[in-house]
């Protein structure tokens, strides 16, 4: 197909409110997208999925931000910001083998809710599902999740900075700038409250995830009983290809209830390493949690259960 240049004048750029198949801006699947130095793409929504960009399923572009991506998001029950989103379709990857999505500027999702029966927040600066291109970030990325509420059955709060079901073997996540993700959850909940932030997470790992940069997750739980935070700077299900840290990774996890009270950090956590875990950087982890009973704090510089690959420190 012919490739086509997305402009705010093409028929591939439309503004939309709150749709989770329609962002502030919608790309096609083979165009080339550059959001320029001066350039401020926000969706802010009260409703529940605002995307600032959407990329169609199969994207086989060119994405590349100079400008600001800003996705926020504030309802009372649940809510979801996306700075990037990228879906597929059942026969394509989310992001081909010929495509890219680079951030030479600032991408930020922030996502509050604080009432109904079931409260969640979620936030993602860049979600994709299977990754065969590459995503870059040279720049800032930044992913905030609050969730409060009391008297509800559940309250979750959930920040990723870049988050994919899958990296496949031409894929590659590489990260040179700044990736924050924090995640507060705070209340009275008949079930749980739980905070989860995430750096990186990817499900499986067959290509190259790389940091020279920094990632930085914290997770903090406040509230009652039945209430975890977990803080991840990188976390993966199977890693096949290569992890490689050079920055720095911190993960940080605070918890503070009356029983059944848990923290959780992780520099590092993969169930099974096939391929390689390479740090020549640094990476610290830090949890903590205080209640009545119950209460455990514990903190994983590299975390896996299964290693048939190496780790290298």
């Amino acid at each position: 197909s012919t490739r086509k240049e997305s402009s705010a004048a093409s028929d591939v750029y439309k503004r939309q409110d709150s749709s989770p198949s329609q962002g502030a801006c919608t790309i096609a699947a083979d165009a080339d997208y550059t959001v320029a130095e001066t350039a401020n793409i926000v969706n802010t929504s009260n409703g529940s999925f605002p995307e600032a960009i959407f990329l169609e399923p199969g994207f086989s572009g060119q994405l590349i931000n100079l400008g600001s991506i800003t996705a926020t998001a504030d309802d009372s029950s649940s809510v979801s910001a996306l700075g990037i989103y990228v879906t597929n379709d059942s026969f394509t990857a989310s992001i081909t083998n010929t495509a890219s999505i680079t951030n030479n500027g600032t991408i930020s999702a922030t996502a509050t809710a604080s009432g109904g029966s079931s409260v969640y927040a979620t936030a993602y600066a860049i979600k994709s599902r299977t990754v065969d291109g590459s995503i870059t970030n040279s720049e800032s990325i930044t992913a905030t999740a609050t969730a409060g509420a009391s008297g509800v059955s559940q309250i979750f709060a959930g920040a990723y900075g870049i988050e994919a079901s899958d990296v496949n073997v031409d894929g590659a996540i590489t990260n040179s700038g700044s990736i924050t993700a924090t995640a507060t959850a705070s209340g009275s909940a008949t079930t749980n409250v739980s905070a989860a932030a995430y750096g990186i997470e990817v499900n499986n790992v067959k290509g190259s995830v790389t940091n020279s940069g920094s990632i930085t997750a914290n997770a903090s739980g406040s509230g009652s009983s039945r209430l975890s935070a977990k803080a991840y700077g990188i976390q993966t299900f199977g890693v096949n290809g290569p992890i490689t840290n050079s920055g720095s990774i911190t993960a940080s996890a605070s918890a503070s209830g009356t029983s059944s009270v848990g923290a959780q950090a992780y520099g590092i956590d993969t169930s099974t390493v096939n391929g390689a875990i390479t740090n020549s950087g640094t990476i610290t982890v830090s949890a903590s949690a205080s209640g009545s009973s119950s209460v455990t704090a514990s903190a994983y510089g590299i975390k896996t259960a299964i290693v048939n690959g190496a780790i290298t420190n």
